[in-house]
């Protein structure tokens, strides 16, 4: 349950590692896509973004981490990195809306696995917040599988991503005060899954430009459609990047 920003950033970043396996690399994505926050402006966005990978740590932007595992068939690693999510009340055209207290990003510490076989990747990833911005940890499961077709590998993913309630309440719920300035029911919302699907194209030009193509669509659970600040059942994406490997 990401407003647009938040899946156009991790979607840039799990992008990224499919560039190259080792040293640096640049790209830029282009993204787009809706916001579940009621009569949100679409939030296009243009995001640089230069990667470096090694044997024992790595840098995507603005995520640092280390492999404590780093083979070709499993990979488990430690890091800090950006917490995406966002919410700015002046940006709803919805009167109601725009008298809510904005929701900030934040960071995190967090942990990720992904295994490797003919059958697929499967990826495990838990993170918590770390600056106390809503306080509480989330995870993400997914599996996918790399199809390659010549010059072009195909990546379709299905997942299913935990928030605590403590995330949920602090971007979806509606305080008393806030209930009282804007005339919005209030709302305390609990934990939550959310099923998603995505589909990546890696397009190959030569040894050091690709072309990468990535859309996406989650369906957003009770926990959230029911705050009286969402007027949506799903959020969707699409990102387009060019990215560069030295």
């Amino acid at each position: 349950m990401v407003v647009t920003k938040s899946a156009i950033v991790l979607a840039t970043l799990a992008i990224a590692s499919y560039v190259n396996a080792e040293g640096f690399s640049a790209s830029t994505t282009v993204g787009f896509g809706n916001s579940p926050y009621k009569e949100m402006e679409s939030d296009n966005q243009v995001i640089p973004l230069v990667q470096y990978d090694s044997d024992t740590v790595y840098f995507r932007g603005a995520n640092l981490g280390v492999h404590i595992v780093n083979t070709r068939q499993q990979k488990f690693n430690v890091f800090v990195g950006y917490s995406p999510m966002s919410f700015n009340a002046s940006h709803s055209s919805d009167p109601a809306i725009r008298q809510l207290d904005d929701r900030y990003s934040s960071a995190v510490v967090g942990t990720e696995y992904s295994h490797l076989s003919r059958k697929g990747i499967v990826s495990i990833k838990l993170t918590h917040d770390i600056l106390s911005v809503y306080g509480g940890p989330s995870a993400d499961a997914s599996y996918g599988l790399m199809i390659p077709l010549k010059s072009v590998r195909i990546l379709p993913k299905i997942g299913l991503r935990w928030h605590s309630s403590d995330f949920n309440d602090y971007y979806f719920g509606v305080s008393a005060k806030e209930s009282n300035r804007s005339g919005l029911n209030t709302y305390q919302a609990d934990s939550s899954l959310t099923p998603y699907i995505s589909a990546t194209a890696i397009i190959n030009i030569n040894d050091h430009f690709n072309v990468i193509t990535n859309v996406g669509m989650e369906w957003l659970p009770a926990e959230v459609t029911d705050s009286p600040m969402v007027d949506k059942d799903t959020t969707y994406g699409a990102r387009f990047s060019l990215a560069y490997s030295f």
